[in-house]
């Protein structure tokens, strides 16, 4: 083996997050059918993966849901990523974070 894909680190958690966002979070929250996009980055120098996520709608920041129903949901998306940085404008979601 030992492809490109083995140099990536925690693909499993990137996967995670993404499951956790796109399923558990983001779509029971939207009013309407929604449009996400979706970037992930990689740095050999850091052997960071950072995930970039807009989706347009109502302003929702799936770091701060005080839903109670979400709370396992939180806690694993809170304990798999760090530097998470959110803006809302122009009726767009802008969510940014590391994993």
């Amino acid at each position: 083996m030992g492809g490109r894909h083995d140099r990536l680190p925690h693909r499993t958690l990137v996967q995670l997050a993404v499951e956790e966002l796109l399923i558990n979070k983001i779509p029971p929250r939207a009013e309407q059918e929604i449009n996400l996009e979706l970037k992930v980055k990689y740095s050999e120098e850091s052997g960071k993966v950072e995930l970039e996520l807009l989706y347009a709608g109502v302003e929702y920041n799936p770091f701060t849901d005080d839903d109670e129903e979400d709370e396992l949901s939180l806690r694993i998306l809170s304990n798999m990523t760090s530097n998470v940085g959110f803006e809302y404008r122009n009726e767009l979601n802008f969510l940014k974070m590391e994993v």
